[in-house]
């Protein structure tokens, strides 16, 4: 594997990160639908984190109105909370599914066991635990019903937000080998002293397994790197701050409190993902904290299309049903040269930024920084290149 640094200068005026890259009038890339929504469906039921008697597990679905297509990606939307709080009605997830829905997409935001005792230590893993649970749950009903719902059940995509990302993040790439010690039972912990089954063992009985396409995560983690392995398939896009203090773009404690558990950003999963040679794109700021589309809990701010054009084209080059070559326009003849091995187009550029490598001996791991005329750094990040 290559492990090759390269430095770009770009003689812009002005360059635009994230990088926007527009479509014009394609299914999966822009609009062309209205959204019919449908609110509470069942998708199984489980325990709350204190009581002993299952409730509902309910999800709300966006699908695009009047569309005759036999079969329709899904993609799941995820809110945040803290795993204490939040729901499907989250400004950001009603925007999410609303978003994709239009575009052609099934959308469906799933409503999952929220609640813990803040004063146990180990108690937010589990309810960090019964998140995964109940999404894992919410794709294996999806996949029984496929054929009423008529999804496309190769193509199964999740977008999450905080809480939310942490819970995307572990349904794409944790297993039954990385249950958190705190999901068999916290000794002397009352009702959170039992134990809580598989990953796969609560919600419902539809005996599916859970294979996940994509996954956008958006200042989220996971508990265990060690569930990034090579056997895994999902590829991956992250958005996540420097300062995130909530969620810790490379390790420390949820929430900066010493009695939650140590998590691992985005970053350190980026990088797994690339060393195993998976597909991953993140995207990294400065100074913006935490939830930062979100502007004193008002939704949206300006980060919002900068967050979202890139996801629905991410989901576009994975989706086998849309149209890649809608995703980006650029004038080949005015590529350049970044070294003897790579090329770049457009230059200078605005919007988008194309590499291209010669020959498949050159595919691998890069660490790329990104500076303008006047030599201050705009982005940093290591990607896995591959031949165009």
């Amino acid at each position: 594997m290559q492990n090759m640094y390269t430095r770009l200068f770009l003689f812009a005026a002005l360059l635009a990160l994230p990088l926007l890259v527009e479509a014009q009038n394609t299914r999966y890339l822009d609009p062309i639908f209205s959204t019919t929504r449908t609110n509470g469906i069942q998708y199984g039921a489980a325990a709350p984190h204190n009581n002993t008697t299952a409730a509902p597990l309910l999800l709300d679905m966006y699908q695009p109105t009047g569309d005759t297509a036999a079969r329709r990606p899904v993609v799941l939307t995820i809110f945040g909370g803290s795993f204490i709080g939040g729901s499907t009605n989250a400004a950001d997830i009603v925007a999410w599914s609303d978003t994709l829905a239009r575009r052609g997409y099934v959308a469906v935001a799933v409503g999952y066991r929220v609640g813990f005792n803040v004063f146990r230590t180990g108690a937010v893993v589990r309810a960090g635990y019964r998140a995964l649970q109940d999404g894992r749950a919410a794709v294996r009903y999806l996949k029984e019903h496929a054929d009423s719902f008529r999804l496309d059940t190769n193509q199964i995509y999740i977008v999450g937000n905080s809480a939310g990302a942490i819970t995307a993040l572990q349904i794409a790439y944790a297993d039954d080998t990385n249950r958190p010690a705190e999901s068999y039972g916290i000794p002397g912990g009352g009702s959170d002293s039992t134990d809580m089954g598989c990953m796969d063992c609560s919600g419902n009985n539809f005996a599916h397994t859970v294979e996940i396409k994509a996954v956008v995560g958006l200042w989220g983690a996971v508990l265990d790197l060690a569930g990034a392995d090579s056997s895994d398939q999902t590829a991956a896009l992250m958005f996540h701050s420097t300062d995130d203090t909530v969620v810790p773009i490379d390790s420390g404690n949820a929430q900066g409190v010493a009695t939650f558990p140590i998590i691992y950003g985005s970053r350190l999963i980026h990088n797994k993902l690339i060393d195993l040679g998976k597909y991953s794109e993140l995207y990294v700021y400065e100074g913006l904290g935490h939830n930062f589309y979100y502007t004193g809990g008002s939704f949206p701010n300006a980060y919002w299309d900068s967050i979202r054009v890139p996801s629905i084209n991410f989901l576009c080059r994975f989706n086998t049903l849309c149209d890649t070559t809608q995703i980006v326009s650029v004038n080949r003849q005015r590529a350049e040269a970044v070294s003897n091995d790579m090329l770049l187009f457009p230059n200078p550029a605005k919007e988008l930024l194309h590499f291209q490598l010669p020959s498949e001996s050159l595919a691998g791991a890069y660490s790329i920084e990104i500076y303008n005329a006047q030599g201050q750094a705009l982005h940093s990040e290591r990607a896995y290149l591959q031949p165009a």
